[in-house]
């Protein structure tokens, strides 16, 4: 029996994004077919695929993120960032009137954002896979 999968065509950037070191704004974008049922509930997708550990023990180096761009973003929310020409996924913390962008991983500084930083969060992160290979393989056992 073959499973049918029915697939959207989502961006994803071609750069990694920082969770430790951060990274050079995108080289590009590429889109990637990901099955419709990952993206429910989720209004303008973007994939970002992590570099680093700062987000550990929540986002692992190589895993693959689901961002929504068109969610608004919240205190506490996993967001993705541009800040200062670079790319990264930081919790989004407002804390005594002052934005934080804080590291899960204890090692890493909170980055408290300066009024003459240029940032600006791009979406909110809304789930994750460990990679492209588990994204599809769970869609196919789903649709056996």
């Amino acid at each position: 029996m073959t499973a049918d999968l029915n697939v959207v065509s989502v961006p994803i950037f071609i750069t990694c994004v920082g969770c430790g070191n951060t990274v050079p704004f995108f080289d590009g974008i590429q889109y990637v077919e990901v099955p419709s049922q990952k993206l429910r509930g989720i209004t303008d997708p973007l994939l970002v695929e992590i570099t680093g550990d700062s987000m550990e023990p929540y986002y692992f180096h190589k895993e693959i993120v689901f961002v929504d761009l068109g969610l608004s973003p919240r205190h506490g929310d996993f967001v993705l960032v541009s800040f200062n020409g670079c790319l990264m996924i930081k919790r989004l913390h407002f804390k005594e009137g002052q934005v934080c962008l804080i590291s899960t991983n204890f090692l890493y500084p909170t980055i408290f954002v300066k009024e003459y930083d240029d940032w600006k969060v791009l979406g909110v992160c809304v789930k994750k896979v460990k990679s492209f290979s588990e994204l599809y393989i769970e869609a196919y056992n789903n649709n056996i």
